[in-house]
């Protein structure tokens, strides 16, 4: 089917616009009062036509207008001069002249459809739709054979209708009051729909049924609050097109939208019992449930489309998608898990069941299950690096650090290149003390992240944990101080460099600057407060030192931060109190290898 004219969309030939006698037409008074042709001019004429002709098709408009102009005055009353400098005011975008010479040249012959194309469309390229359709509705009257513009006219009617809907628009946002006005736009928008309909209901008897000609006339019916008639166009492309699925699917969806729930239910059960193998029409059906509030009847068809084997894997994943953004909503959350789980049953082999399981687990703050699920789609799809992603960030969450290892490996063998998957790799290493591989790994990664200066601050972060634990700790410095040179607040970093270096005695009022700046920003963490105090320890401030791990044990059992405070009350002559907190620290857990000596000997070892 031919589209709207929206440019000028044809090209015409000489020959098809220039008979042979076109130039044959001046003529001149006898000595008895009667006209003779001058042949002179008219071969003077067609030469500047022709020569016209060849500056148009080099796009040099203004001369083949000048040429066309002076044949015109040789030959006054040729049309196909007319079209020609109408079509090169056109291209040369003066449209006034371009309509003027166009109209000159369909009054002269109605019989040729080249020239009413051309005046339609500078008349709609003037935004000018009422003379654009006179122009098409002459020219189907004149001229047999036109009946395809039947589309083309049902398409400038109907641009006739939104602009006299964007009139009543205007009159009511402005709140111009004029109800005589606007029932004249609206008379104008039913009057100009009807006629867009009867175009296009003509242009259907020459193409036949058309889905695009079918959906522009409901549309249109439902714009002049002609429902039924808009569903009977409907009915007539189902009955043209009996077995094309999607016509019935829309017919269901615009029943529905038109506030006849129980109609579009009652027509898309028939749908769903014609075709029990197709679960689109069960999909629709759990939408149409959903709609009307009940629930209960759209998770069993949406459980039903779930279970056809027709309905593709793609398609149930993205139905879940949408469950997704409304996971705090608990009904749909226990939906999207049931619905998940069916696909992982229904689809063992496909890596996005798993995948789209794991999402639905994640967000359901099931962890474990997630990480699970992430792995056997990344066994079955290993090229999917998102996947291994999610499973590696689960690892690390859980700490799980051994499968962090083993499955940050694995999927290293697939991505060797991606630095994301070698910064987990270097802290499941870490994590499980093989330094040296740690590091190792974090170098690696390193390399692999250069230009990239955020993720390359990320693995200078670890790397200063790292060399400091193989204590390379010229190395250890060196990557702390690159990592805050991209983010002087690195509050990770900030606070383990000035710890190291308080345990190396080093650098300790650079240290005490580090670690004073987190507390400010984190005055209320138990960590960041036992690293100051610390440091403070180390510079014999045993008082500043106490106050501060003070505060970090009305929040925290840590046994580091009570060994700390036993260690300090050593210092401050309260030996007795100091012993006591070394075996809080001892049954609590995590205190230094010296904690049992100190408790033996009841003497501080550092």
């Amino acid at each position: 089917m031919r589209k709207y004219l929206i440019i000028l969309s044809f090209i015409v030939s000489i020959s098809t616009i220039l008979p042979q006698t076109a130039f044959a037409q001046k003529k001149q008074k006898g000595k008895k009062g009667k006209t003779e042709t001058t042949v002179e001019d008219a071969n003077k004429a067609q030469f500047l036509f022709i020569k016209g002709e060849g500056h148009f098709i080099l796009k040099e408009y203004p001369k083949a207008i000048a040429l066309f102009s002076e044949a015109l005055s040789l030959s006054p009353d040729n049309e196909a001069i007319y079209y020609k400098i109408s079509e090169s005011y056109y291209h040369s975008g003066i449209l006034n002249k371009a309509i003027e010479n166009a109209q000159k040249a369909v009054s002269l012959n109605k019989t040729k459809k080249e020239y009413y194309l051309l005046l339609g469309d500078v008349y709609l390229s003037n935004m000018q739709f009422e003379e654009s359709a006179k122009t098409y509705e002459e020219m189907l009257t004149n001229i047999k054979g036109t009946e395809e513009y039947y589309y083309e006219l049902g398409e400038l009617y109907n641009e006739i209708v939104k602009g006299e809907k964007s009139k009543k628009a205007i009159y009511q946002t402005n709140n111009l009051n004029s109800s005589s006005r606007e029932k004249e736009i609206d008379k104008a928008i039913e009057l100009n729909t009807i006629k867009s309909i009867n175009a296009y209901t003509k242009a259907e008897k020459h193409y036949g049924a058309h889905e695009e000609i079918t959906l522009k006339k409901q549309r249109l019916y439902l714009g002049i609050n002609k429902i039924d008639e808009a569903i009977e166009e409907g009915n007539k492309l189902i009955k043209a097109f009996p077995d094309e699925l999607r016509y019935k699917l829309n017919q269901g969806e615009l029943i529905y939208s038109n506030n006849r729930h129980q109609e579009a239910i009652a027509f898309m059960k028939k749908v769903a019992e014609e075709l029990p193998n197709d679960p689109s029409p069960l999909l629709m059906l759990s939408d149409f449930y959903n709609g009307i509030g009940d629930t209960k009847l759209a998770d069993e068809y949406l459980e039903k489309a779930f279970d056809n084997p027709k309905m593709d894997v793609d398609s149930k994943v993205k139905m879940i998608s949408t469950y997704l953004q409304y996971i705090d909503d608990e009904n749909k959350k226990q939906t999207a898990l049931k619905l998940a789980k069916r696909i992982t049953k229904a689809h063992p082999e496909k890596a996005q069941a798993h995948s789209v399981y794991g999402d639905v687990l994640y967000l359901s703050d099931q962890k474990a299950p997630a990480r699970d699920a992430y792995y056997k789609a990344a066994k079955i799809d290993p090229k999917k690096f998102l996947i291994w992603q999610q499973l590696v960030s689960l690892d690390a969450e859980l700490n799980q650090n051994d499968s962090l290892v083993t499955h940050s490996n694995e999927a290293i063998t697939y991505f060797p290149e991606n630095p994301i998957l070698w910064l987990y790799n270097g802290l499941g290493y870490q994590l499980t003390k093989k330094k040296t591989e740690a590091v190792k790994s974090l170098e690696t990664g390193l390399k692999l992240s250069a230009g990239d200066a955020q993720l390359e601050s990320q693995f200078n972060s670890q790397l200063g944990d790292a060399y400091n634990d193989i204590k390379e700790y010229a190395k250890s410095d060196n990557a702390y101080e690159k990592a805050l040179e991209f983010d002087p607040n690195n509050v990770y970093v900030l606070n383990n460099y000035s710890y190291f270096l308080s345990l190396r005695n080093e650098k300790l009022e650079q240290a005490k600057a580090m670690s004073e700046r987190v507390v400010r920003m984190f005055p209320d963490e138990a960590t960041y407060l036992d690293t100051y105090a610390w440091v403070l320890y180390k510079m014999k401030d045993y008082h500043g030192a106490k106050k501060y791990l003070e505060r970090a044990l009305e929040s925290s059992n840590d046994g580091t931060v009570i060994e700390h405070y036993g260690d300090v009350l050593f210092q401050l002559g309260k030996e007795k109190d100091a012993l006591e907190y070394w075996v809080k620290a001892k049954q609590q857990g995590g205190a230094t290898e010296l904690i049992d000596k100190k408790i033996n000997d009841k003497k501080l070892y550092e």
